[in-house]
């Protein structure tokens, strides 16, 4: 291939080197689903108190009405029951008896958030977080869970657009410097890469935005929304992690369009035509 236009292949690759560093951002931030109004009810009084939740794939923060203190809340999950929620408690061990007992309705082990690693911590206390401590509510009937199943598929997507996203990025600056004739190496094979960084992207927001409204829309699937003590049906939204998602959506398109642009330059130009019918007219060429 000629060494020509490369400015478009160095572009090509500066633009899916950021793309891929916004997917990193994404799934390393704690902001996929953000609520300030789910309302923690104690002891069935008329009182409400809202509280903020934020998390992301892996981790995020709680700060219920009742205390002001804000404790650390980590993605909990039981394969084989395809569920997950966002808890808290002393240790991981403890997360995993908690969300047991929350499937299974037994209300032995109840989140303690004095127990939970303090992100922030307040001197306020209302008189009703002894009592909320204390009991366990009524079980949820209408509780969703966080189903596996989309969790572990949005990690997976995510990570294969990374994945590819970096080739796409790594090829298109070798093949500013080289002309490698491997199709798996060749701009044709960071079209390749780039298209597969660009669909996996868009199947993890797909997915999850999917199983947002259907689920965590309703049910924000922590300790207290899921043991019956807070509701927060409809109050929960797509945080900013999940929609820094659309920024690589974009710039694959663009990486594709500039390689795009520069093959049909490329294919245009005199110079290259007469390259070709250099090339094809050698026969010493078909000995290797």
């Amino acid at each position: 291939m000629a060494r020509i236009k490369r400015g478009f292949v160095f572009g090509a690759s500066v633009v899916s080197g950021i793309g891929v560093l916004f997917t990193i951002i994404s799934l390393a931030t704690e902001q996929w689903v953000y609520s300030d109004q789910a309302q923690l009810a104690v002891n069935a009084s008329t009182d409400r108190y809202f509280s903020k939740i934020k998390y992301g794939l892996f981790q995020g923060t709680l700060r219920t009405g009742v205390t002001y203190n804000t404790v650390q809340i980590s993605m909990t999950c039981i394969a084989k029951n395809n569920i997950c929620a966002m808890l808290c408690a002393k240790n991981s061990t403890e997360r995993f008896n908690i969300l047991e007992d929350l499937y299974d309705n037994k209300g032995i082990h109840i989140q303690n958030d004095n127990e939970c690693p303090m992100v922030a911590s307040s001197t306020k206390l209302h008189n009703e977080f002894a009592v909320l401590r204390s009991t366990q509510a009524s079980a949820n009937k209408d509780r969703k869970f966080i189903n596996f199943g989309v969790w572990i598929s949005t990690i997976f997507f995510l990570s294969v657009s990374i994945l590819f996203g970096l080739l796409a990025a790594g090829l298109s600056l070798y093949n500013t410097v080289s002309n490698p004739i491997q199709i798996y190496l060749s701009i044709y094979g960071i079209f390749i890469y780039n298209g597969i960084a660009l669909g996996t992207v868009i199947i993890a927001v797909t997915v999850w935005g999917i199983f947002f409204q259907i689920s965590i829309f309703h049910d924000i699937a922590i300790y207290y929304t899921l043991a019956g003590n807070m509701e927060s049906d409809k109050t929960a939204v797509l945080g900013y992690s999940y929609w820094l998602n659309i920024v690589p959506i974009v710039l694959y398109i663009v990486s594709i369009t500039l390689l795009a642009v520069r093959e049909y330059m490329v294919s245009h130009d005199p110079k290259q035509k007469i390259v070709q019918r250099e090339e094809a007219g050698d026969p010493v060429i078909y000995l290797y």
